[in-house]
């Protein structure tokens, strides 16, 4: 089914991500007209910072990749993962995450990997979003840290902005962690609606394959919570906290440099606040919505846009993933099609 979807390595939408990254490259320019900044404004800002926020941002590209092997061997999959292939898969899967919508596009391209090798589409889907669900618990909790953080300075409406962004989907992802760990797959929602869509065969199939594929997610999450997989959790949670404060570090070297003075957690939590407004499905790779969360948080405690460091900040840490990932995502795509290939041979 994920494939009649046309989630394969041989139609990856190129053409749109070609737009997701024209778009991305253009914010800044944006920026510079609205603000009224110049390339000198950015220049005072020194290279050093820049090249080291593009160094942290590479670290955190690898230890994604890193986690991604840990979660394919919590989970016990039916193949011997490699450390180098999970990492190349990992991070290529970043250019389309830069370059779509969140929560749609890098998610899928892990799963087709995982299909690829032979897992099912539940297994699948869940180890390529178990990754999301860290991600979020950890984003949101840092986001609503920052909402109670810019409340105490008096800027009511920005942390209402944060908290009805991170507060549904903390309880979404939530609703949909413990309904699929305590095993409630909703199959009577499902058989009621099978009833009423038996006259098309269409229909059928899509709710068959749904209610196989969240039974398979629901016992593939319940098997990789298990007891003996605390070990492989507890450094799943250890690189998720590595990697948000690596995330904090890229901001708090750029504005340092930029001589505006911030904490660290300041700058963790303006971090988040980006990420907050990013995930809104208003632009692809959340550009320019990123850069808005970030200005707005240090705004409203330093009274500062600081222009010419969030745009420094977003090409120092967006454009190396674009690269760094479009590289990774060249070479992946022999392994998703070489392994898709075999597979189909062997059946």
């Amino acid at each position: 089914m994920l494939r009649s979807l046309g989630i394969s390595a041989e139609r990856i939408p190129w053409r749109l991500m070609i737009i997701g990254v024209v778009v991305g490259l253009a914010t800044p320019w944006i920026y510079f007209t609205v603000l009224g900044l110049s390339f000198e404004d950015i220049a005072k800002i020194g290279v050093v910072p820049i090249l080291i926020s593009s160094l942290l941002i590479i670290i955190r590209l690898m230890l994604q990749g890193l986690r991604f092997y840990f979660f394919l061997k919590g989970s016990r999959v039916n193949f011997n993962p490699r450390i180098s292939e999970c990492i190349i898969v990992r991070v290529g899967s970043e250019f389309v995450a830069s370059t779509s919508l969140s929560y749609i596009g890098d998610e899928l391209v892990r799963a087709g990997y995982l299909m690829s090798r032979g897992l099912d589409s539940g297994k699948a889907l869940w180890i390529s979003y178990s990754e999301t669900f860290y991600d979020v618990f950890m984003g949101t909790s840092i986001t609503i840290a920052a909402a109670l953080y810019v409340l105490l300075n008096k800027d009511s409406t920005l942390a209402s902005i944060l908290l009805l962004i991170s507060l549904p989907i903390l309880l979404f992802y939530l609703s949909i962690f413990f309904s699929a760990l305590s095993g409630r797959d909703g199959s009577h929602l499902l058989d009621w609606f099978l009833n009423k869509t038996n006259r098309s065969l269409i229909l059928g199939r899509i709710v068959n394959w749904l209610a196989e594929t969240y039974r398979s997610f629901s016992s593939s999450l319940k098997f990789y919570h298990s007891h003996p997989n605390k070990r492989v959790i507890i450094i799943n949670i250890i690189i998720t906290v590595i990697l948000a404060i690596i995330y904090g570090l890229t901001v708090f070297v750029i504005y340092s440099a930029s001589g505006i003075s911030l904490e660290f957690y300041e700058a963790l939590l303006a971090a988040y606040s980006g990420v907050a407004l990013g995930v809104l499905p208003i632009t692809l790779g959340g550009s320019g919505t990123t850069e808005l969360g970030v200005s707005l948080f240090i705004h409203s405690f330093r009274g500062d846009w600081a222009g010419s460091a969030v745009i420094a900040w977003r090409l120092s840490t967006h454009v190396t993933t674009l690269i760094v990932s479009f590289i990774c995502l060249v070479v992946s795509l022999p392994i998703l099609i070489n392994r898709r290939s075999l597979n189909l041979r062997t059946r």
